[in-house]
């Protein structure tokens, strides 16, 4: 018998210089945007909540101080990566704190250009660039907040900033299928804040669950094997703040009712979890055409929103309806404002495909269109009760859509060889035209 050789691979088709430029163009860009956005939260030091998130940063950098005082020295201090981390901040940026200033717009940078990586994940690179930048505008018009005095970044530099964005960072490679990757990124943003870390274990077990039976050993081991190893780490610190005896109902009775109410008390404003609804309705029932695309990303996108639907109202409803104090800890409704990103962009990405391609009108079914409309509507009057610029942000993105339909009914009612070349025109470059109009919103 014969042996022949292995047909060689087909190699990859090469990609010309000018879409190289115009990718490259993009991802400048989009990094320009990220800075901007990571610079509007300013350069502030030794404000608000960080005034004791940084005490264990200044008691490294001068051990001899605050010796005496009780919270500085005799409290459990939950975030020690965090005091590392800020102790080096400190002997860079000096006593003026201008390391955790840069910090900051570092972190909120990070997380902003994160979501334009997932953008270039799930669409298309003519979509992936305008999606984004609206949704930049979407962050900058929200502030990331949502209900319980939560978001997903704030002008201090914390150890949730750092959490937060390294969530954010994580949910490309895990639309990609590269386990470990995502299991890596997300590991170390665990282990600054063991809040996020545990929400996090149970959102993404969710979602392998949601993607079957098949290679999931595989996948679980590959992407929650950091996670669940930085979870031992900090294992001993877990169960001497739940289980530590003494004074720790005391602790968790003066945590709950006297220091932070407007985290834990929901009954209090349940009716704001109407606006993060309005926003999960809005953005599923026009993710439709995101869900279906063919190489597996738009599933494991969904199950990445199924993992954090399901622990998100899972855990508030135990909280809220049925009073489960260790549901109440587990503050799972902070994870709310990183929803709302994944639906803006959703939102941005269908609006952007109207304009980017007209003749391909985005197809939603009858109850994704309903759905949308009817999360829309309730999203609007909400935002415009509280004087929100939210609506305002809605109202430009529909305007755009409105412009791109338009478009394709004139053309189709009333053909012309005018509108023949501008309909080329652009289709062959709609995407830039769709970036320089959310570039236009951003400002």
């Amino acid at each position: 018998m014969v042996e022949t050789a292995d047909a060689p691979s087909p190699s990859p088709p090469r990609v010309s210089v000018r879409v190289r430029v115009a990718d490259l163009l993009s991802i400048a860009i989009a990094a320009a945007a990220s800075v901007a956005y990571g610079l509007t939260f300013g350069f502030t030091y030794g404000v608000n909540n960080q005034v004791h998130y940084m005490l264990g940063a200044l008691r490294l950098a001068h051990p001899d101080i605050l010796n005496d005082d009780w919270l500085a020295g005799h409290t459990l201090n939950y975030h020690p990566a965090f005091a590392v981390v800020g102790w080096l901040l400190l002997k860079i940026g000096g006593p003026a704190g201008w390391g955790i200033g840069i910090a900051t717009t570092v972190a909120a940078s990070t997380g902003a250009m994160s979501v334009y990586w997932l953008a270039r994940r799930l669409f298309t690179h003519s979509i992936a660039l305008p999606a984004f930048l609206a949704t930049v505008a979407g962050m900058l018009a929200t502030g990331t907040r949502e209900v319980a005095g939560t978001y997903a970044f704030d002008p201090i530099f914390q150890p949730s900033t750092i959490a937060s964005a390294a969530l954010l960072a994580s949910f490309a490679p895990f639309v990609q299928g590269r386990w470990l990757l995502a299991g890596i990124i997300f590991a170390v943003g665990g282990l600054f804040h063991v809040n996020y870390l545990v929400l996090g274990i149970g959102v993404f077990g969710v979602a392998h669950l949601a993607l079957g039976r098949r290679d999931f050993v595989h996948r679980v081991l590959h992407h929650l094997g950091p996670p669940v190893g930085i979870l031992l780490v900090l294992s001993p610190l877990i169960f001497k703040a739940a289980l530590g005896g003494g004074d720790t109902a005391r602790a968790h009775q003066i945590l709950f009712e006297i220091r932070s109410p407007h985290h834990y008390h929901l009954r209090g404003f349940i009716d704001d979890f109407f606006g993060a609804l309005s926003w999960q309705t809005l953005g599923l029932g026009l993710s439709g055409w995101v869900l279906l695309r063919g190489d597996g990303r738009g599933r494991r996108f969904g199950a990445l929103l199924l993992g954090l639907i399901v622990v998100i109202w899972g855990i508030t409803g135990l909280s809220a309806v049925f009073s489960v104090e260790r549901a109440t800890e587990l503050f799972a409704w902070r994870l709310l404002a990183h929803v709302d990103i994944l639906m803006q962009l959703v939102v941005a990405a269908t609006v952007a495909r109207v304009l980017v391609a007209p003749r391909d009108a985005v197809r939603i079914t009858r109850s994704g269109a309903c759905a949308a409309f009817a999360g829309g509507a309730v999203l609007a009057m909400v935002s415009a009760a509280k004087n929100a610029p939210t609506v305002d942000w809605l109202v430009h993105l529909t305007e755009a859509a409105l412009v791109g339909v338009a478009f394709r009914l004139v053309a189709w009612k009333f053909p012309s060889r005018a509108l023949s070349r501008a309909g080329v025109l652009v289709h062959a470059h709609g995407g830039w035209v769709a970036s320089v109009a959310a570039a236009i919103l951003v400002f």
